[in-house]
């Protein structure tokens, strides 16, 4: 439940902002009446220089009403515009990340609760007050210059957030969090090549009672399951995967066949969260691919940029770096139970943490096909895949080798010249040298 609502609030986390803003420009205006009708604090304290008379305080509220409303159009249609730029230029997916800035969303909601503040001042302000001063068109003042501040910031913002290289930057910062944040979820797993044999036990393969992408598994749940159950239950799907109704999630092992199979079914199944659309909450995948994204359309004839493909691959080096540094391929939870026969029996749950060759094919298998004859983008890309090895455990340093492989099989009509393949080999030799740092320093 509680993992659901984060879902949530993330996806809609842009437009929470402006519902803030409203809500605390509306509290604000209910506060500053209850001083101008002295029915709260001591109004008549302060210096005469913050207050004003009632007419004067009307004057500046519907000025500033207006004024607030047309640049929140303004503001909003620059918006429009530059979601429009994103889409076009880097690509649908990075959308959500220009709404996820602050500057953007904040300086929209500032100019809608400033427009708020100031109709909810003007119709509590009664005739009956006209012998009083008040503060309201002081606050309002203040609101103004504060709004007038935020603008410049949004256009700096803006101005910034339409180049490359602050866009890349940003989507790097963003999947760098994910990565960090999912390996400290996965912390208490052990991390295995292969999964544990189950001598003996009965498979019972348990299917998706909904659809949708796969945003969240619910570890701790499904591990007290096993428990309760006593089986392994060892998962077909990872985060971020598009799953239809009828399909596989898990394989349960036990010694003997679930009793109850639909109770056990539906149980399993609420540990699952789908959404109809992929979040990159608990998906590095998903955050990665948007860098891919990036070089993909840089990549196509339209555009042409060979530059941004390579900025692209030196950010992904460093996160694929970090996702390689996964001692092994599955993450496992598993415990020990003593049934009444006196024998133990071990119950837990397998989750596929880290394909790295399937990892390494989504982020760079389709940029091959577009610049498999740019001997300039190759050199890149080796380079690329040498600082991965760098940081990447022994087995996904295999792995590595192994796409550099198929890199080469794919490159090899294309660079026949002495000189390209001499060029290759001063990336790949250091490549073919690869050893985990844990190893280097057992020998010193």
């Amino acid at each position: 439940m509680i993992e659901s609502l984060k879902l949530y609030f993330e996806d809609q986390k842009s437009w929470w902002v402006f519902v803030y803003n409203v809500i605390l420009a509306f509290f604000l205006a209910v506060l500053v009446m209850l001083m101008d009708v002295r029915y709260w604090g001591d109004l008549d304290a302060l210096p005469s220089v913050l207050l004003t008379s009632q007419n004067f305080a009307q004057m500046i509220l519907s000025s500033l009403a207006g004024s607030l409303f047309a640049v929140a159009t303004f503001t909003f249609a620059t918006m429009l515009s530059v979601m429009s730029y994103y889409a076009s230029s880097f690509g649908p997916r990075t959308i959500e990340n220009f709404l996820f800035r602050k500057s953007s969303t904040q300086t929209l909601g500032i100019y809608l609760g400033g427009f708020v503040y100031c109709l909810v001042s003007l119709f509590f302000m009664r005739e009956s007050q006209g012998e009083y001063l008040v503060m309201s068109g002081t606050v309002a003042l203040m609101y103004g210059i504060t709004s007038v501040l935020y603008f410049i910031r949004f256009v700096f913002d803006i101005s910034q957030s339409v180049q490359h290289n602050q866009v890349i930057k940003g989507l790097f910062e963003r999947a760098s969090k994910i990565i960090s944040e999912n390996k400290a979820f996965f912390e208490a797993a052990t991390f295995v090549d292969q999964l544990p044999s189950i001598k003996g036990a009965a498979s019972q393969s348990v299917q998706s009672l909904k659809q949708g992408y796969l945003d969240f598994v619910d570890i701790d749940r499904l591990f007290d399951l096993a428990k309760e159950c006593k089986c392994v239950i060892v998962l077909k799907v990872r985060n971020g995967d598009f799953v239809g109704k009828g399909a596989v999630l898990a394989e349960a092992y036990s010694l003997k066949k679930q009793k109850d199979w639909e109770k056990f079914e539906e149980k399993l199944n609420r540990s699952f969260i789908f959404q109809h659309e992929p979040s990159s909450m608990y998906n590095p995948d998903f955050a990665l691919s948007k860098l891919t994204d990036i070089a993909l359309r840089s990549a196509s004839p339209s555009i042409n940029d060979p530059n941004t493909i390579s900025h692209v691959f030196r950010y992904q080096s460093i996160l694929l770096g970090e996702l390689g540094q996964a001692p092994a391929r599955y993450a496992v939870y598993l415990e020990e139970i003593e049934l009444p026969s006196s024998q133990t029996l071990e119950v837990g749950v397998c989750y596929d943490y880290c394909p790295f060759q399937k990892i390494l094919f989504q982020n760079f298998g389709q940029l091959v096909q577009y610049i498999n004859q740019d001997a300039y983008l190759i050199r890149d890309l080796y380079e690329a895949l040498y600082f991965i090895g760098l940081n990447s455990s022994h087995k996904h340093q295999e792995v590595i080798k192994g796409f550099i492989s198929y890199l080469s099989n794919k490159i090899t009509d294309h660079f026949e010249s002495e000189y390209d393949q001499r060029m290759f080999n001063e990336v790949m030799e250091p490549i073919a040298r690869l050893r985990p740092k844990e190893t280097e320093k057992n020998e010193e």
